[in-house]
Formats: structure tokens, C-alpha cells, sequence
């Protein structure tokens, strides 16, 4: 149980229920907005021979999956933020619409000279991962133990 953050009459409320309370209509439109839609809309872009849509959406989705990653460890204490989730509706649709190219502006202001810059480390240090995935994985095997899991 958790005091309620807010004193809305509340006296105490499960996180489950809080979650629950703002995130049931639009946890599953964010999902749809954030995926389902640029993904259908890659899909089309792929299908056109045109290729500047395709890099726009290859923009989208790189400026996306770093947001995303950070909303993973934010997302324990952003929750508690009232209308989280329709915030979250905002920014994807920001990040997506014409008339704004958030994700454009984004990855050509911060992401591109971020990931120019650190290039060589970033590249050296997904090797190390590999090659030490790769010598656990054998070692696993070897000892007949299942690679994953």
C-alpha cells in the first residue's frame, strides 16, 4: 500500500491501482501511437521509391528507442506524474507529425553529433559485449548447460 501522493480524499491506494487509474484507455493508445502506427508507416514508406520517407521514419524510430530506453528507468517514478501517459501520447505524436519533425529536430540538433562523436567507443564497446555473450555462450555449451536462461 501507498499513501496517496495527492490529497484527493484518498487515505491509501495499492501502486497497482494508481497505475491502473490514468493508464487504462491511454497506456493502450500510447502503444498504438508510439508502434503500431510508425511501424505501419514504415512498412509503406519501404514500399514507396521515394527514400527520403524512409530515412525520416529510420529518424523516428532511432530518436524513439533512445527515449525509450530512457523512459525505462524513469518510467518508476514518472508514473506518478498525473496525465504520464497522455505527456507520453504528446511527445510521440511530436516526434511523428509533419507539421512539427520533432524526431527530425531531435535527431539532427543531438542524437546525429552525439553518435558521430562517440562513434569509435560506442562500436568498440558493442564489440567487447559480443565477443563476451559469444565466450559465455561456449562456455555454457560446452558445459552442457542451455546458452540462454
Amino acid at each position: 500500500q501507498l499513501a496517496c501522493p495527492l490529497d484527493l480524499g484518498c487515505h491509501s491506494v495499492s501502486k497497482n491501482q494508481l497505475e491502473d487509474m490514468g493508464s487504462v484507455f491511454s497506456r493502450p493508445i500510447c502503444y498504438f501511437i508510439g508502434f503500431v502506427y510508425p511501424a505501419y508507416k514504415s512498412w509503406k514508406a519501404l514500399n514507396t521509391p521515394d527514400v527520403d520517407d524512409d530515412k525520416g521514419w529510420l529518424m523516428y524510430w532511432i530518436v524513439f528507442s533512445g527515449l525509450n530506453a530512457v523512459e525505462w528507468w524513469a518510467d518508476r517514478l514518472m508514473f506518478w506524474f498525473p496525465f504520464y501517459y497522455e505527456a507520453k501520447i504528446a511527445s510521440y505524436l511530436l516526434l511523428q507529425l509533419p507539421q512539427t519533425k520533432g524526431a527530425h529536430w531531435i535527431y539532427n540538433n543531438y542524437v546525429h553529433k552525439f553518435l558521430s562523436q562517440h562513434e569509435k567507443t560506442i562500436d568498440q564497446t558493442m564489440e567487447d559485449v559480443q565477443q563476451q555473450a559469444a565466450a559465455k555462450a561456449q562456455g555454457r555449451r560446452s558445459s552442457g548447460r542451455p546458452v540462454c536462461c
